[in-house]
C-alpha cells in the first residue's frame, strides 16, 4: 500500500515537474520558431544541393532556436496537449530533434518527453524519432528505422538496426507509426534529391 502510494507520488511529481508553470504565449513562441526551422530546410528538399552559405544559416538558426527551447523547456516544462494543443508538442519536438549541436539538450529533453508520453500527453512516435537521432548520433543502433545515413543510387540508406523485425515490432506498439517499409517508401518520395524523384 505505501509503496503504491510512494510510486503514485513520484510519477504525479515528475510529470508536475514535466508540466511546470503556465506559459500564455507557448504555443505562439513554437509555431514562430517552427517557420524559422523550416524556411531553408523546405528549399533545400526542392532544389538539392546549396552552398555552403546557406548550411551556415541553417545552422545559425537552429543554434538560436536550441538556446531558446532550452529556456521555454526550463521555465515552461514541456507543451502537453491537453494545455497547448497537438500542434505546439509537436513544434516542440522537431526544433529539439534539430538540436544536434547541443548533443547534452536533446538527451534531456528525450527524459522530459518520455514522460509526457507516458500521460498521454505527446505522441508516442515523437519520442521514437528523438530516441533514434541521439542513438544514431552516438553510434548506437536505433530502435524505430526512423534515421538515413544517406542516399546510394537515388535510394534512401538506413542507419543502422538491429533486424526489421525487430524495428516493426516495436513500431507496432506505438499508434500511428507505419511499418518501417511504408516509412521507406513514403520518406523516399520527399527526401530524396529532385533528380531522384522526377526520373521515370
Amino acid at each position: 500500500m505505501i509503496r503504491s502510494f510512494l510510486l503514485v507520488t513520484l510519477t504525479s511529481a515528475a510529470f508536475n515537474c514535466a508540466v511546470a508553470a503556465d506559459c500564455p504565449n507557448y504555443a505562439s513562441d513554437l509555431a514562430t520558431m517552427r517557420v524559422a526551422d523550416q524556411s531553408l530546410r523546405e528549399y533545400f528538399v526542392d532544389v538539392g544541393p546549396v552552398s555552403r552559405r546557406l548550411v551556415n544559416a541553417l545552422g545559425s538558426i537552429d543554434r538560436v532556436n536550441t538556446r531558446r527551447m532550452r529556456v521555454l523547456l526550463k521555465q515552461c516544462g514541456w507543451p502537453v496537449t491537453s494545455k497547448y494543443g497537438k500542434e505546439a508538442s509537436a513544434n516542440a519536438w522537431l526544433l529539439i530533434q534539430h538540436a544536434d549541436q547541443d548533443r547534452e539538450f536533446q538527451r534531456e529533453a528525450l527524459l522530459l518527453l518520455g514522460q509526457v508520453v507516458k500521460a498521454g500527453e505527446a505522441r508516442g512516435g515523437d519520442l521514437a524519432y528523438l530516441s533514434d537521432r541521439i542513438a544514431v548520433a552516438e553510434g548506437r543502433l536505433q530502435l524505430y528505422g526512423t534515421q538515413f545515413r544517406g542516399v546510394e543510387n537515388c535510394k534512401l540508406v538506413l542507419a543502422p538496426i538491429d533486424s526489421r523485425e525487430a524495428v516493426n515490432a516495436r513500431r507496432r506498439a506505438i499508434p500511428g507509426m507505419q511499418t518501417l517499409e511504408e516509412y521507406e517508401k513514403v520518406a523516399g518520395e520527399h527526401i530524396t534529391p529532385p533528380e531522384c524523384r522526377h526520373a521515370p
